[in-house]
């Protein structure tokens, strides 16, 4: 699936306040995610399992869900 994002360098400080802010691991886990260009990065996923009753994104972006 492709999925529209932002992608951030973060020192090793604000990855812990993300890593925090996302529940890191209990809710979202980070994951290497390979980019269009062939670059792996890491990013947060949130496993199917706690993405049960969420909306499913078929254009691979937010704002379709935001739309309502």
């Amino acid at each position: 699936m492709v999925v529209q994002g932002e992608l951030y360098a973060v020192d090793k400080r604000t990855l812990t306040s993300i890593d925090e802010c996302e529940d890191h691991p209990d809710t979202f886990h980070r994951d290497k995610l390979l980019l269009n260009d062939g670059r792996e990065v890491l990013g947060y996923i949130l496993p199917p399992t706690q993405a049960v009753g969420f909306p499913r994104l078929s254009s691979g972006t937010w704002n379709e869900a935001l739309a309502g």
